[in-house]
């Protein structure tokens, strides 16, 4: 199977994962009109010819704040891998992007607290699953021991379930995640741009010991992966999470504060912006003012700077919460 350059794994990696759930503040609950959303699922998305479509797709898939954009990248991909002669290097690109967008409406979903958008989420997701379940067998298929592949397909099983599955189907779905991240990772342990590692470490962490679950293997891997990604993002704010989770707050704030320094780039600005307001609310639950007050500094200028990003505010009905849930802005 032909490899990825590192740089291009770990951009389409961290732009998926994922797999940072976004603290939430819920405010004063009420309740809710649910308005038929699902017609708001349908976007625009015309796939370009063959030559064209990996450079229209990549355009689209940059735009990490933008549903329809992501969804259309999705369905490029899927496009591609359609094909007869499709290899297997698309179909991990088009698996990749699959789960990228999932885990993106995911999100959305996370901050519609009154489900104003339910409909639409859901049909998002649906057409999204569907063609992620095809590709991930056929990847399964054509490239069953690369590293690179398994990282993938496992990433996807971690995703998909979230928002739509029964609790027995997130368990099994993650224990298969877990089977193919340590065949990955013994491959290789720089798949996925080294990324891999650490969601290895973060399964291990959340899965209950009945189930597998590790906390000692768990600082391990992540550990380890720090050594290897030391200016991952959204690996410095797990770990600062689960050394906080463990007792360790000085060890949690150190870890937040190795988060000031970085400078984003440009496919992981939303990523950013995302674990800088997860690290905040981390500080603020470690009791660090100062530390809470430079975390905040540097969002608000990151989102100053990039007004296309999301802000993370939750919606809005019966006079609760935070943006207009009929423009559906600022999720």
């Amino acid at each position: 199977m032909k490899h990825l350059s590192k740089s291009a794994m770990r951009r389409a990696f961290c732009a998926v994962l994922l797999l940072s759930r976004m603290s939430l503040s819920s405010g004063d609950a009420g309740p809710a009109r649910v308005e038929d959303s699902a017609k708001d699922a349908i976007y625009d998305c015309q796939v370009p010819q063959a030559a064209e479509a990996p450079a229209r797709a990549a355009e689209f898939g940059a735009a990490s704040w933008d549903k329809n954009k992501l969804g259309c990248a999705a369905d490029i991909w899927f496009s591609l891998a359609s094909a007869p002669k499709a290899d297997a290097v698309t179909m991990l690109q088009t698996l990749l992007a699959t789960t990228r967008y999932i885990d993106h409406v995911n999100t959305l979903w996370s901050y519609d607290l009154y489900g104003v958008r339910t409909p639409e989420w859901a049909a998002r997701l649906q057409h999204a699953i569907e063609h992620g379940k095809s590709i991930e067998v056929r990847l399964g298929e054509v490239a069953p021991d690369d590293p690179n592949a398994l990282a993938a397909r496992a990433l996807f099983k971690v995703t998909w379930p979230l928002r739509v599955a029964e609790t027995r189907t997130q368990l099994s779905e993650t224990r298969a995640a877990m089977a193919l991240l340590k065949k990955a990772v013994a491959g290789d342990p720089a798949a996925l741009g080294g990324n891999a590692l650490w969601v290895l470490g973060r399964l291990y962490y959340e899965m209950p010991a009945f189930a597998g679950g590790d906390t000692v293997k768990a600082l391990a891997l992540l550990d380890e992966a720090h050594r290897r990604t030391p200016d991952s993002i959204s690996l410095l704010r797990y770990t600062a999470y689960v050394y906080a989770q463990e007792g360790n707050a000085a060890l949690a704030r150190r870890k937040l504060q190795e988060l000031l320094p970085i400078e984003a780039r440009a496919s992981e600005l939303q990523l950013m912006a995302d674990e800088l307001k997860n690290a905040g609310d981390l500080a603020v639950r470690l009791g660090d003012s100062g530390l809470v007050g430079q975390l905040g500094t540097k969002r608000g200028a990151l989102l100053k700077a990039h007004t296309q990003l999301l802000r993370r505010q939750v919606t809005a009905a019966n006079m609760h919460g935070g943006v207009d849930p009929i423009t559906g802005k600022d999720y």
